[in-house]
């Protein structure tokens, strides 16, 4: 193939016909994103008025699924980040956890 016929080629471009097919192709992606973004909205929703109970009963269940997990030499990542759910109460563990620990430090400094 010679540069002239790739030139020859670009100069058969049709703007009109490019943005019509650009067009019609952002609408249907900008409805899907919409859909997922309303999805998405609900599931936060629904986790976020998730009561105290079913938090600790949570992180309890996840608690000893991360400790077989760990027993097995598996990672534990992939099932902690598998749902929106397990994310926010791997979170809220990893706050309580820290601030036990940062409470925890304190005190052994005040004693020394």
């Amino acid at each position: 193939m010679s540069r002239t016929n790739v030139m020859e080629k670009n100069l058969k471009f049709n703007a009109t016909e490019f943005n019509k097919n650009f067009l019609e192709e952002s609408e249907k992606k900008d409805n899907t994103i919409y859909l997922q973004d309303m999805e998405d909205d609900d599931i936060e929703k629904e986790i976020l008025d998730l009561s105290l109970h079913d938090i600790i009963i949570e992180l309890r269940n996840m608690f000893y699924i991360i400790l077989e997990y760990m027993g097995n030499n598996m990672n534990p990542l992939p099932y902690i980040f598998e749902s929106k759910k397990r994310k926010y109460v791997f979170a809220i563990f990893m706050i309580l956890f820290g601030s036990l620990l940062l409470m925890l430090s304190s005190l052994m400094m005040e004693k020394i």
